[in-house]
């Protein structure tokens, strides 16, 4: 179980390196482009995005919380809709 835990948590980090990657080539290239308020407008989104992901699942179980919190990003990255439904045994988001 802790290989498969490590090997997500490498998989989300691969993936958020990646984006981090997309959008700083996104916003320099908007910048020497001179076009502003679409600039703006990805910012916008990208702060957005971060917002989202701040909301983390925690089921009291860490290699059962990182593996469906990656799985839930990949999801969301993949525009897969997921909802959690709980009935109050500890399953929260923060």
């Amino acid at each position: 179980m802790l290989t498969c835990y490590l090997r997500d948590i490498e998989e989300l980090i691969k993936t958020f390196r990646a984006e981090r990657h997309e959008n700083m080539q996104t916003i320099q290239s908007l910048a020497f482009l001179g076009k502003y308020e679409e600039l703006k407008q990805y910012l916008n989104k990208i702060v957005g995005n971060y917002r989202s992901i701040e909301k983390i699942l925690r089921l009291g179980d860490t290699a059962l919380t990182a593996l469906i919190n990656v799985k839930i990003e990949m999801m969301r990255r993949n525009n897969i809709n997921f909802e959690v439904k709980y009935n109050g045994l500890g399953i929260y988001h923060t």
